[in-house]
């Protein structure tokens, strides 16, 4: 797979666990949403106080997804996917 795959992969994987994830906060730990307030901080906070191992699994695709969509010399395609 070429660099746009990777990069394209990572952020979609990302995507797909936060909307998970949010969607258990939600339902299951009664997560309020607060409007004007960052989404994904909200989700990931949330997270944190609730299942650390679950939280740090997200984190590294978060940063993953950062570096993935904003470095232009990104390195990690094809060892962090």
């Amino acid at each position: 797979l070429g660099e746009a795959a990777y990069r394209t992969a990572i952020s979609r994987a990302y995507y797909a666990a936060f909307l998970v994830v949010k969607e258990r906060m939600v339902q299951e730990h009664k997560l309020k949403i607060e409007r004007g307030q960052p989404l994904h901080r909200q989700v990931l906070n949330q997270l944190k106080r609730v299942d650390q191992d679950s939280w740090e699994s997200l984190e590294r695709l978060r940063i993953l997804r950062v570096s993935a969509d904003y470095e232009l010399n990104y390195r990690g395609a094809g060892t962090d996917v």
